[in-house]
C-alpha cells in the first residue's frame, strides 16, 4: 500500500510528468520526452528499460525526486485552490460596490482578495521554480543522450536463417558447422511447433503472440550457448530487433527442450548406458595406463614410462557440481527511495535458498555426470 501511495504521490504533477509516470510503470521500449525541453527524463533502474537507461538516479537521489515532486505537487494544488477562491471573492465585491452588505464586509473581501492573489502568486513561481529545478537535475542533455548507446538506432531484425550465414560465421557464433546445424535442427522438429502461417506463437503473458520462425529461434539459442552473450548484446551485434521478444522466445525453447529429452537429460538417462559402464571402465583404465610426457616449468622433459598399473576404484563417468552465478531474486528493500534502507524480511528464505557461502554469491548449483562417450546428464 505504501508502494502505491508513493507512485501516486509523484504521478500527478502535470500533464508531461503524468504521461512520463504512466509509460514507466508500463515500461516502454523508448520512454516519452518532456513536452517543454525534448529531453528524457532519468529515472531509478527499475523504472526504466534497457533501452532508455542512459543515466539513472542512486536511492539518494530517487528519495531527493520524490521530495521534490512532492513540494511541486503541494505548491500547485495550494495554487489552484487560491485561483479558484478569487471569482467568489470577486462576486463578493460586487455585492459590495451594489450596497448590498456593509462597508465592513467590503473591506474585509477586499483584503481577502489581495491575499489570495499574493498566495497564488507565491504558490504559481515556487512551482514553477520547482519545475526548473526538477528540469535541471533530472532532465538527460542531449549531449550525454547522444554518447550513450542505449539511445543509439537499433539495428534491425536480420530475419537470419540456417542458409543465411557462411561457414565461418557459422563455426564463429554457434560452434558447429552448417550441415552439423542442419542435422541438429532436424532432430529438435521445431517445424512441428509451427502453427498455419510456419511460425512459432509464444505467449508474452499479456494475452498476445510473437510470431518466430524456427530457424531464427534456433540460430539465437545455439548462439547465446555458445557466446554467452545478453538477449541485448546479440540483438545489438547479430540478430537485431527488440531484446524484449527475445525474453519469450529464449525460455520457450529452454522449456521445449527440457521437456523433448527430459528422459535424456536427467539421470534417469543414466539407464541408457549401463551395458557399457564396464566399457567406460575400461577405457578410462587404459587413459591412466598410458605414458606420459610433460615439461616441468624450467622446460625439462620428464618422460613416464607407463602411468598407473591398475585404476583402483570402479569408475564410468565424472561428477561435476558447477555453480552458475544468478541475480539476487525479490532484491527490493522496506523502502526503496532512501539508501540504507533494510532488506525486506519476506524475502529473506528465496535469497538464502539460491546463496552459496562457499562462493559468497547467489547461484544454482548443477550435478553433472560426464561420460567418456562426450555425453552428460543434468
Amino acid at each position: 500500500r505504501s508502494r502505491r501511495g508513493r507512485r501516486g504521490a509523484h504521478r500527478f504533477v502535470s500533464s508531461e510528468q503524468s504521461r512520463a509516470s504512466r509509460t514507466s510503470l508500463t515500461m516502454p521500449k523508448v520512454r516519452r520526452r518532456r513536452e517543454r525541453t525534448g529531453a528524457m527524463r532519468s529515472g531509478p533502474i527499475n523504472e526504466n528499460s534497457v533501452y532508455s537507461r542512459p543515466m539513472h538516479l542512486d536511492a539518494n537521489q530517487v528519495g531527493f525526486r520524490w521530495r521534490l515532486q512532492r513540494e511541486m505537487i503541494r505548491a500547485g494544488e495550494a495554487a489552484r485552490d487560491y485561483l479558484a477562491m478569487l471569482p467568489f471573492i470577486a462576486s463578493f465585491t460586487i455585492l459590495v460596490q451594489n450596497d448590498v452588505i456593509s462597508l465592513g464586509a467590503a473591506m474585509a473581501a477586499t483584503s481577502l482578495a489581495r491575499l489570495c492573489q499574493l498566495k497564488f502568486h507565491e504558490n504559481y513561481n515556487l512551482f514553477l521554480n520547482l519545475t526548473r529545478l526538477d528540469q535541471q537535475y533530472h532532465d538527460i542533455p542531449f549531449d550525454e543522450e547522444a554518447e550513450n548507446r542505449s539511445t543509439t538506432p537499433r539495428m534491425p531484425r536480420q530475419h537470419i536463417r540456417l542458409n543465411t550465414w557462411s561457414e565461418y560465421e557459422c563455426r564463429r557464433f554457434t560452434g558447429f558447422k552448417r550441415h552439423e546445424l542442419i542435422r541438429l535442427y532436424t532432430c529438435f522438429d521445431l517445424v512441428g511447433q509451427t502453427s498455419a502461417n510456419g511460425r512459432i506463437r509464444v505467449p508474452n503473458g499479456g494475452g498476445q503472440f510473437h510470431n518466430f520462425h524456427p530457424e531464427e529461434l534456433f540460430l539465437f539459442v545455439m548462439a547465446k550457448c555458445r557466446l554467452g552473450f545478453t538477449n541485448l548484446d546479440l540483438c545489438d551485434l547479430i540478430f537485431g530487433g527488440q531484446a524484449s521478444v527475445w525474453s519469450h522466445g529464449f525460455p520457450w525453447i529452454l522449456r521445449y527442450l527440457d521437456n523433448r529429452y527430459e528422459t535424456i537429460l536427467c539421470h534417469q538417462g543414466l539407464g541408457r548406458f549401463a551395458s557399457r559402464f564396464h566399457y567406460f571402465y575400461t577405457q578410462i583404465e587404459r587413459y591412466c595406463q598410458r605414458a606420459l610426457d610433460y615439461y616441468d616449468i624450467n622446460g625439462t622433459l620428464t618422460h613416464i614410462n607407463v602411468g598407473l598399473i591398475y585404476l583402483p576404484f570402479i569408475i564410468f563417468g565424472f561428477i561435476d557440481c558447477s555453480v552458475f552465478r544468478v541475480y539476487r531474486p525479490f532484491s527490493s528493500t522496506v523502502n526503496q527511495f532512501y539508501a540504507g534502507s533494510q532488506r525486506n524480511p519476506r524475502y529473506h528464505d528465496a535469497q538464502r535458498a539460491v546463496y552459496t557461502g562457499w562462493k559468497k554469491f547467489h547461484g544454482i548449483k548443477i550435478e553433472t555426470v560426464m561420460l567418456p562417450n562426450g555425453l552428460s546428464t543434468v
